[in-house]
């Protein structure tokens, strides 16, 4: 709130200064009269705007930067209406390696997880993702999924070539692994630190931001296949939508942003990170809001 203050005009000797004081109070008082959402837009920063926009369809594939597209979505233990603590886990590991040399799946990693704070899945998780209580019990730590994982990449030769990650939405790389990693103090491979939004990637072709997963599939004339929630077969469907932006002429490129926020998150105690924060929502997922790194 500005306040403006009145001189006497004696304190004044020349009519210039006369005449700057009353501009500057004209000034003061049209500032003042912005109504208050004004004010605060004002003072607001610029939204990305991306450019370049180009509709579905309208060009042919372009030579890309990465070798592999290695796409992703997690799911993890979550309660109803609520934020699971004191840490939401992993329960679900699913990526599909793309070729971007003539687009070609060429391997696939899927494990479940055991989560070992709140090992026994609510009602509502296996509700909501199908994953039940036998499928996590049956499978291994976050920590030996990594292990498996980086094998995986290894085995396949992915992690000699230049990759990154795709997934839909900023959740899995930028909260739900380095949250978990955390709180468990395990290691985060650096290379997961790096990831493309497909969501972003589709904003930054056509210039219209999608809501979500199945916003994304309609606006790409698609339709969902398989299970909502079940990590596998969003995986399959944001694979079909990455095809799509491909053969439009997209050019998947990093958004920078990301990796300095993975690593924000990796430098924030994990104490000082849930400290007093509210539960924010994921789709259909609880989680807790990180308002120190969450810059989208």
């Amino acid at each position: 709130m500005f306040r403006c203050f009145a001189f006497p005009c004696s304190s004044f000797s020349t009519s210039a200064s006369r005449c700057a004081a009353k501009k500057l109070r004209q000034s003061i008082n049209n500032l003042t009269n912005v109504p208050p959402k004004q004010q605060l837009w004002m003072n607001k920063p610029k939204p990305f705007m991306p450019t370049n926009f180009a509709p579905l369809g309208s060009s042919k594939p372009v030579a890309q930067d990465f070798d592999y597209l290695l796409v992703l979505d997690f799911e993890a233990t979550c309660i109803e209406n609520d934020k699971i603590q004191p840490v939401q886990e992993i329960i679900e590991f699913p990526v599909i390696a793309i070729n971007t040399d003539g687009w070609k799946e060429t391997a696939i990693f899927h494990q479940y997880v055991k989560p070992t704070v709140n090992p026994i899945l609510t009602t509502y998780c296996t509700s909501l993702t199908g994953i039940i209580q036998e499928m996590v019990d049956n499978g291994k730590t976050l920590s030996e999924v990594l292990e498996d994982f980086d094998f995986w990449l290894e085995e396949n030769q992915i992690k000699q070539t230049n990759f990154t990650f795709v997934s839909c939405g900023d959740w899995d790389l930028q909260l739900a692994l380095p949250n978990e990693c955390q709180a468990k103090e395990i290691e985060m491979p650096e290379y997961l630190t790096k990831w493309i939004n497909v969501k972003k990637a589709y904003a930054e072709h056509t210039g219209e931001f999608p809501k979500g997963l199945k916003d994304l599939l309609a606006r790409c004339n698609l339709t969902f296949e398989g299970r909502v929630h079940s990590g596998i077969d969003d995986t399959r469907n944001i694979c079909k939508i990455a095809e799509t932006l491909y053969k439009s002429g997209y050019k998947f490129r990093l958004q920078v942003i990301n990796q300095q926020l993975a690593r924000t998150v990796n430098s924030i105690p994990w104490s000082l990170q849930t400290a007093h924060q509210p539960a924010t929502h994921h789709g259909d997922h609880f989680f807790v809001r990180k308002t120190a790194v969450l810059k989208n």
